[in-house]
């Protein structure tokens, strides 16, 4: 493994020496059989939007659980870590321990990909929107596929099963307009964020949308 490319709250993103376009998420475990039957959940979802819904995910396979030496929990705990900052917001990073691992296999995104999402993720990204912009090669190609993969995204998000994903939505665009699924856990949607959950899917839809115009209509005056 080589440093990683960013951590959240919970896990960090690895990537492989030999190859970057591959690489591992890991994620404390502490014996905690929930977190890995979280994660299986997330990786059932991925799938089962995929088959049904021909979305994009970075998944490469399920996650699993590993033991891991005091010397390789060194070895990941002196990459550095750095909490990935969104919006100026950031925060201590995971550190990990001898014993247990929740480990998956992952494509990297391409680093020029955009976060897009709401409130503030959605602030962000219209932040980032001309950096993201001037990395487009074929304009027309990007909007072709793009307009495709927000088609797909819509009929996902129309099925209520489905609108969990707009409880902390967040998906990856890269600059051929592929739209990627990430952080699957956050599904499905638990009881205690229910309450007030039509307002904020009427709200993140109308963000979506939102950047969704905006982005394509920078792509076409670039």
């Amino acid at each position: 493994l080589s440093v990683p490319i960013s951590c959240g709250k919970k896990k960090c993103l690895f990537t492989l020496k030999s190859d970057p376009t591959i690489g591992y998420l890991i994620l404390s475990s502490d014996g905690n059989d929930s977190k890995l039957k979280k994660l299986q959940v997330a990786w059932l979802y991925a799938e089962h939007l995929e088959l049904h819904y021909k979305t994009k995910h970075l998944f490469l396979g399920e996650p699993k659980e590993m033991k891991i030496s005091t010397d390789f929990a060194d070895h990941l705990n002196g990459a550095n870590l750095t909490r990935l900052a969104v919006n100026g917001e950031s925060g201590t990073a995971p550190t990990f321990a001898k014993g247990p691992v929740l480990v998956q296999k992952v494509r990297v995104a391409p680093s020029s990909s955009l976060l897009v999402g709401c409130d503030r993720k959605f602030d962000h990204a219209v932040e980032r929107l001309d950096e993201f912009v001037s990395g487009v090669g074929d304009r027309k190609s990007f909007v072709k596929n793009f307009e495709e993969q927000v088609a797909v995204m819509r009929n996902v998000l129309h099925v209520k099963e489905n609108q969990c994903l707009l409880r902390d939505f967040q998906v990856l665009v890269d600059t051929k307009g592929n739209i990627n699924q990430i952080d699957l856990d956050r599904c499905p949607l638990g009881s205690k964020y229910k309450k007030g959950f039509k307002d904020h899917v009427k709200k993140c839809t109308a963000q979506f949308d939102d950047f969704v115009s905006r982005c394509k209509e920078a792509v076409l005056a670039s």
